[in-house]
Protein backbone atom coordinates (compact mmCIF):
# COMPACT_ATOMS: atom_id res chain seq x y z
CA UNK A 1 0.00 0.00 0.00
CA UNK A 2 3.18 2.53 0.97
CA UNK A 3 4.42 2.05 -2.87
CA UNK A 4 1.12 2.57 -4.33
CA UNK A 5 0.55 5.67 -2.26
CA UNK A 6 3.43 7.34 -3.76
CA UNK A 7 3.20 6.19 -7.12
CA UNK A 8 -0.10 7.86 -6.99
CA UNK A 9 1.91 11.00 -5.08
CA UNK A 10 4.28 10.73 -7.82
CA UNK A 11 1.86 10.64 -10.61
CA UNK A 12 0.11 14.02 -8.84
CA UNK A 13 2.60 16.31 -9.81
CA UNK A 14 2.94 18.16 -12.06
CA UNK A 15 5.73 20.95 -12.93
CA UNK A 16 3.90 23.42 -14.87
CA UNK A 17 3.33 25.84 -12.04
CA UNK A 18 7.40 25.73 -11.28
CA UNK A 19 8.09 26.23 -14.90
CA UNK A 20 5.75 28.65 -15.48
CA UNK A 21 7.39 30.79 -12.16
CA UNK A 22 11.11 30.30 -14.21
CA UNK A 23 9.38 32.17 -17.59
CA UNK A 24 10.06 28.97 -19.17
CA UNK A 25 6.11 28.19 -20.34
CA UNK A 26 7.53 27.00 -23.87
CA UNK A 27 8.76 24.03 -22.27
CA UNK A 28 7.93 20.74 -22.76
CA UNK A 29 8.04 18.05 -20.30
CA UNK A 30 9.10 14.31 -19.78
CA UNK A 31 8.07 12.31 -16.75
CA UNK A 32 11.22 10.15 -15.32
CA UNK A 33 10.73 6.80 -14.01
CA UNK A 34 13.83 7.37 -11.57
CA UNK A 35 13.33 8.03 -8.05
CA UNK A 36 11.47 6.38 -5.02
CA UNK A 37 11.09 9.54 -2.87
CA UNK A 38 10.35 12.00 -5.31
CA UNK A 39 9.08 12.78 -8.62
CA UNK A 40 11.31 14.15 -11.52
CA UNK A 41 10.43 15.48 -14.70
CA UNK A 42 12.90 16.73 -18.03
CA UNK A 43 11.83 19.47 -19.36
CA UNK A 44 12.95 20.92 -23.03
CA UNK A 45 12.71 23.90 -25.14
CA UNK A 46 14.40 23.99 -28.15
CA UNK A 47 18.03 23.05 -27.59
CA UNK A 48 17.69 23.81 -23.79
CA UNK A 49 16.95 20.84 -21.37
CA UNK A 50 16.65 21.43 -17.65
CA UNK A 51 15.96 18.49 -15.05
CA UNK A 52 13.30 19.32 -11.95
CA UNK A 53 12.41 17.08 -8.99
CA UNK A 54 10.03 17.65 -6.09
CA UNK A 55 10.11 15.44 -3.01
CA UNK A 56 6.78 13.74 -1.95
CA UNK A 57 7.67 12.63 1.80
CA UNK A 58 7.09 15.32 5.00
CA UNK A 59 10.70 15.98 5.22
CA UNK A 60 11.27 15.80 1.57
CA UNK A 61 11.64 19.77 1.17
CA UNK A 62 14.23 19.72 3.91
CA UNK A 63 16.69 17.11 2.23
CA UNK A 64 16.13 19.13 -1.46
CA UNK A 65 17.45 22.02 -0.28
CA UNK A 66 19.89 19.85 1.45
CA UNK A 67 20.66 18.07 -1.74
CA UNK A 68 21.04 21.41 -3.77
CA UNK A 69 23.36 23.08 -1.23
CA UNK A 70 25.41 20.12 -1.64
CA UNK A 71 26.01 20.25 -5.56
CA UNK A 72 26.27 23.73 -5.95
CA UNK A 73 29.49 23.45 -3.22
CA UNK A 74 30.68 20.64 -5.57
CA UNK A 75 29.59 21.36 -9.10
CA UNK A 76 29.40 25.29 -9.00
CA UNK A 77 31.72 25.54 -12.16
CA UNK A 78 29.85 22.91 -13.98
CA UNK A 79 26.12 22.96 -13.42
CA UNK A 80 22.92 25.66 -12.36
CA UNK A 81 21.72 24.42 -9.69
CA UNK A 82 18.61 26.52 -7.45
CA UNK A 83 15.23 25.52 -5.34
CA UNK A 84 12.48 26.77 -6.73
CA UNK A 85 9.26 27.54 -3.77
CA UNK A 86 6.16 27.42 -6.08
CA UNK A 87 2.69 28.40 -4.03
CA UNK A 88 0.25 26.06 -5.38
CA UNK A 89 -3.61 25.64 -3.79
CA UNK A 90 -2.48 26.72 -0.57
CA UNK A 91 0.44 24.87 -0.58
CA UNK A 92 3.93 25.19 -0.89
CA UNK A 93 6.05 23.25 -3.61
CA UNK A 94 9.47 22.57 -3.30
CA UNK A 95 11.65 22.06 -7.02
CA UNK A 96 15.42 21.58 -7.35
CA UNK A 97 16.19 22.85 -10.49
CA UNK A 98 19.44 22.21 -12.57
CA UNK A 99 20.93 21.19 -15.95
CA UNK A 100 20.27 18.19 -17.63
CA UNK A 101 22.95 15.33 -17.03
CA UNK A 102 23.47 12.22 -18.94
CA UNK A 103 24.11 8.73 -18.04
CA UNK A 104 27.51 7.04 -19.16
CA UNK A 105 27.57 4.54 -22.04
CA UNK A 106 29.65 2.65 -20.89
CA UNK A 107 30.89 0.80 -17.49
CA UNK A 108 32.45 3.22 -15.12
CA UNK A 109 35.27 1.21 -13.81
CA UNK A 110 35.97 0.74 -10.12
CA UNK A 111 39.22 3.08 -9.99
CA UNK A 112 36.91 5.93 -12.03
CA UNK A 113 34.84 5.60 -9.15
CA UNK A 114 36.67 5.52 -6.01
CA UNK A 115 38.83 8.92 -7.58
CA UNK A 116 35.52 10.69 -8.72
CA UNK A 117 33.80 10.12 -5.13
CA UNK A 118 37.77 11.03 -3.54
CA UNK A 119 37.38 14.08 -5.11
CA UNK A 120 34.13 14.98 -3.69
CA UNK A 121 34.58 14.03 -0.42
CA UNK A 122 37.92 15.99 -0.76
CA UNK A 123 35.74 19.09 -1.16
CA UNK A 124 32.96 18.20 1.65
CA UNK A 125 35.46 17.70 4.27
CA UNK A 126 37.06 21.06 3.69
CA UNK A 127 36.55 23.99 6.84
CA UNK A 128 34.37 26.24 4.69
CA UNK A 129 31.61 23.34 4.26
CA UNK A 130 32.04 20.62 6.98
CA UNK A 131 31.59 23.83 9.81
CA UNK A 132 28.12 25.10 7.99
CA UNK A 133 26.58 21.52 7.39
CA UNK A 134 26.30 18.52 9.76
CA UNK A 135 25.53 15.18 8.37
CA UNK A 136 22.67 13.08 9.72
CA UNK A 137 23.48 10.83 12.58
CA UNK A 138 22.88 7.43 11.53
CA UNK A 139 24.23 5.33 14.64
CA UNK A 140 21.15 4.78 16.39
CA UNK A 141 18.07 4.84 13.62
CA UNK A 142 20.75 2.31 11.56
CA UNK A 143 21.34 0.04 14.38
CA UNK A 144 17.61 0.11 15.24
CA UNK A 145 16.73 -1.11 11.35
CA UNK A 146 18.94 -3.43 11.77
CA UNK A 147 18.15 -5.04 14.86
CA UNK A 148 14.50 -5.31 13.42
CA UNK A 149 15.42 -6.56 10.17
CA UNK A 150 17.17 -9.61 12.12
CA UNK A 151 14.28 -9.88 14.15
CA UNK A 152 11.82 -9.94 11.29
CA UNK A 153 13.97 -12.89 9.43
CA UNK A 154 13.64 -15.12 12.55
CA UNK A 155 10.25 -14.17 12.76
CA UNK A 156 9.11 -15.31 9.49
CA UNK A 157 11.29 -17.92 9.79
CA UNK A 158 13.77 -17.44 7.17
CA UNK A 159 16.71 -18.21 9.65
CA UNK A 160 17.06 -20.21 12.39
CA UNK A 161 18.31 -19.61 15.90
CA UNK A 162 22.07 -20.40 15.47
CA UNK A 163 21.88 -18.22 12.54
CA UNK A 164 20.32 -15.56 14.21
CA UNK A 165 22.43 -15.60 17.45
CA UNK A 166 25.58 -15.21 15.39
CA UNK A 167 24.36 -12.54 13.37
CA UNK A 168 23.23 -10.61 16.28
CA UNK A 169 26.46 -11.03 18.09
CA UNK A 170 28.33 -8.99 15.11
CA UNK A 171 25.31 -6.51 15.43
CA UNK A 172 26.25 -5.79 19.10
CA UNK A 173 30.35 -5.57 18.46
CA UNK A 174 29.48 -3.00 15.74
CA UNK A 175 26.99 -1.07 18.14
CA UNK A 176 29.18 -1.27 20.97
CA UNK A 177 32.72 -0.11 18.83
CA UNK A 178 30.59 2.44 16.75
CA UNK A 179 31.92 5.62 18.73
CA UNK A 180 35.76 4.20 18.58
CA UNK A 181 35.51 3.99 14.52
CA UNK A 182 36.81 6.47 12.14
CA UNK A 183 34.32 9.35 11.22
CA UNK A 184 33.59 9.70 7.48
CA UNK A 185 31.49 11.06 5.30
CA UNK A 186 28.88 8.46 3.45
CA UNK A 187 26.76 9.08 -0.07
CA UNK A 188 24.30 7.00 1.51
CA UNK A 189 22.82 5.50 -1.66
CA UNK A 190 26.08 5.58 -4.40
CA UNK A 191 24.95 3.33 -7.18
CA UNK A 192 25.78 3.19 -11.07
CA UNK A 193 22.48 5.51 -11.58
CA UNK A 194 23.91 8.13 -9.56
CA UNK A 195 26.93 8.56 -11.06
CA UNK A 196 26.42 10.90 -14.27
CA UNK A 197 28.33 13.09 -16.64
CA UNK A 198 27.73 16.45 -18.11
CA UNK A 199 30.20 17.26 -21.16
CA UNK A 200 32.19 14.35 -20.13
CA UNK A 201 32.58 15.68 -16.55
CA UNK A 202 31.58 13.06 -14.04
CA UNK A 203 28.97 14.34 -11.39
CA UNK A 204 27.50 12.42 -8.44
CA UNK A 205 23.99 13.09 -7.63
CA UNK A 206 21.28 12.40 -4.62
CA UNK A 207 22.92 13.22 -1.80
CA UNK A 208 20.31 14.15 0.68
CA UNK A 209 21.04 10.81 2.57
CA UNK A 210 24.84 12.30 2.60
CA UNK A 211 25.42 11.36 6.43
Amino acid sequence: HDREEKDHLRNEVNPSEVLRSLDQTDFNFLRLAKGTLSASFLARAGDTSIFLKNPITSDGAANLHREAKILRHLYCDLLHVECVVVETAGMSQHWLVMSELEHYDRVITPVEIHAVLGRCMERLNCRNFADTERPIEIHRPLMAEAYAALSNLTDRSLIDRFLYDELYGYLRQLDEAWADLPKQLCHGDLGPENIMHIKGHPVIIDWEDLC
